[in-house]
Order: C-alpha cells, then structure tokens, then sequence
C-alpha cells in the first residue's frame, strides 16, 4: 500500500441517475481501506446486509499487506530481510508468487521488491521537493531483485536474501483484493456489482441481466471533470496507472510521477501519460497497467499483439489515444475530445 490516501483514480462509474434504465434497486457502501477510499454498488438489491462479509475482507487483506506496518504479514517478511524466511497465509503467499511470474514474464520490469525505492522516493499527494542524489538512488537499486525473494511452498514462507531488501505490494494488492471480493459477492449470491478499491473498478455481471455498465476513462488532463470516452462491459476489471495524480515537483520545475522504473531507479520516462487495461481478471490488470506504461507504447502494443484476452487504452504525452481492436465495439469516444486528442486503433 501507500502511506497516503491519494490514489490514481483512473476510471469512474457513470452515476445511475446519468443514464437512463438504471436498476431501481441499488445499495452501495463506502468506507476508508487501502489507504484510499473503497465502495461497493450492489445492484438488483437493497440487502445491506450482503455487503459485510466483503467489507471484513478488504480489512483482512490491509491488515495483511500494508508493507508500510511492522505487524502486517509484509511488514515481517520485510523485518526479517536477510535473516530467515517467514511463513504466511495462503493468500499472501498466492499473491507474492503471482506476482513474481510477471516479474519473470516483464523480466524484471515489474519487480514486487522494489520497495527500498518506493521509500526513497516517498512520493504521495502533489508537493514541492527535491529528488534524491543519484549516488543513494543507486544504492537502493542495488536492493531491489525479484529474484532474491525466495519462495517455499512446502510451508508458504518468504525469504528476501538480502537485508535492505523490501517488498512493495502497492501495484497489484488492490487488484487481487477486488478478485477476492467479486469472488465473495458471488457467494453471497450477488449477481450484480461494482467494486471500486481506489480506482480498481471490477465489475460483476451487468447492470441488468440486458444491460452493461457504462465506465468513463478519465482524461489525464483534466481528471476530475473529463473523460476521453466511456466503455461498455460486464463482469471485467478495469484498471488505469498514470504520472499525474501522485508526483512532486523540485525547485527548478521538473515534476517527478510515482510509477518507478526498478531498472533506472527513477520514475518512468516513456511516452505513455496513462494506461487503462481491460481484461476478466483483475490482478492482471493490476500488474500489467504498472508494466504496460513501464513498456512504453510500441513494446506495450507488442505484448498486447501476443496476449488477446487483455484490452488497454493508451494516452501519449503527445495526445494520441490508441485503443487496442478488440475494444472497437465497446468504447465510445467523447466528442469533446475529438479535436484535443488522436484515435486509433492497434
């Protein structure tokens, strides 16, 4: 997680009353987890009763995976770098080894264990500071390897080799977490939902059983008002990163965003301003939006040519919105864009 409540926000439920044939039935619960704000819409229901089981969920998994607490299960796996491995719960264990096949299949470009940058660089809500020297920023670089971080499954215990080793879970916890809680919804007999962990926005079912939620892309320009366009689905997860949500900016004006390139050291400088990835699992979504816009455009279209059930959008910093073919019927431009951005197809 991270030490702050800003969170890239990225995609937005388009509000009942905006659209016409909205289910009369709705509850919806919001609450403070994950270090942002987190909801869940039911739709085709009033049972508010429904919503606690999802809810003590997304607490235990914080209590779990907050890198940022000496008593979560990372908090003692990062205590215990370079001195024994520790044991944790199936689930944890499931999510650090997920995580650590994507760092093989990005080879190394996402990297769960870069959490001594992550601290180094300790970047939040928009302020004003200076960038760390190059010579410290490459001493914490030195600490980052996902394959230093030793898995055991005969007990699910974790081991980082190194001692100023740490692991960072923030690129891909709420993703897990929002599949875990679909999964629960389902149980609970749910048929129709939107979960919302800070952004995560994963969708179960439709709307109406003949009906797709419609999902505003926010445009990076103007993200509290605007979007490029609205997409069309159910039962997806829709999960967007970008650079100008978290960032700090030094005394001569540059502006330095949160998503940290471990094999620089410093923050990602493509040609990507933000990535919306679509696909039914939303842990994939998680990890790819960090490594999609780690890639760049080009390498980023290369991986999705080889990986048809993954959908993104791409912003460039030049105002190019590329959107991947197979979302060609389900997103719709906003018309008030057309003259401020580029749409194409890949």
């Amino acid at each position: 997680m991270n030490k702050n409540i800003w969170a890239i926000i990225g995609v937005m439920i388009v509000l009942c009353s905006m659209i016409s044939g909205c289910a009369s039935d709705t509850t919806t619960r919001s609450d403070f987890a994950l270090d942002t704000v987190v909801s869940i819409t039911l739709y085709g229901t009033k049972d508010e009763s429904l919503l606690s089981k999802p809810f003590a969920l997304i607490k235990e998994y914080d209590t779990k995976l907050d890198a940022f607490s000496d008593d979560s299960e990372i908090g003692k796996i990062n205590q215990s770098a370079g001195i024994n491995a520790v044991q944790v719960s199936e689930d944890t264990y499931e999510l650090i080894k997920n995580s650590l096949a994507y760092s093989e299949e990005t080879e190394g470009l996402f990297d769960i264990s870069i959490g001594p940058l992550v601290s180094l660089w300790d970047i939040g809500e928009p302020e004003q500071k200076e960038a760390p020297e190059k010579d410290v920023i490459d001493s914490a670089k030195m600490n980052v390897d996902y394959k230093k971080v030793i898995l055991n499954d005969s007990d699910h215990s974790v081991y980082l080799e190194d001692e100023n080793m740490s692991l960072n879970l923030g690129a891909v916890a709420k993703g897990y977490i929002s599949g875990k809680v679909k999964e629960c919804l389902k149980q609970e007999g749910v048929d129709h939902a939107v979960i919302n962990l800070g952004g995560n926005v994963v969708l179960l079912g439709g709307k109406t059983r003949f009906e797709n939620f419609s999902v505003g892309v926010e445009d990076p320009a103007d993200p509290d008002n605007n979007t490029i366009g609205t997409l069309s689905l159910s039962d997806n997860a829709i999960v967007t990163s970008g650079d100008y949500q978290r960032y700090f900016t030094d005394s001569q004006g540059k502006k330095y965003h949160h998503i940290l390139d471990p094999k620089t050291g410093y923050p990602s400088d493509t040609d990507l301003h933000q990535v919306t990835v679509i696909a039914e699992d939303a842990f994939k979504c998680d990890a790819l939006s960090t490594s999609l816009f780690l890639m760049g455009s080009q390498k980023a279209e290369e991986y999705l040519q080889k990986h048809n059930e993954v959908q993104a959008i791409f912003v460039t910093k030049d105002q190019k919105v590329l959107v991947s073919n197979g979302l060609k019927e389900e997103f719709n431009v906003n018309e008030k864009n057309k003259n401020t951005y580029t749409i194409s197809y890949f």
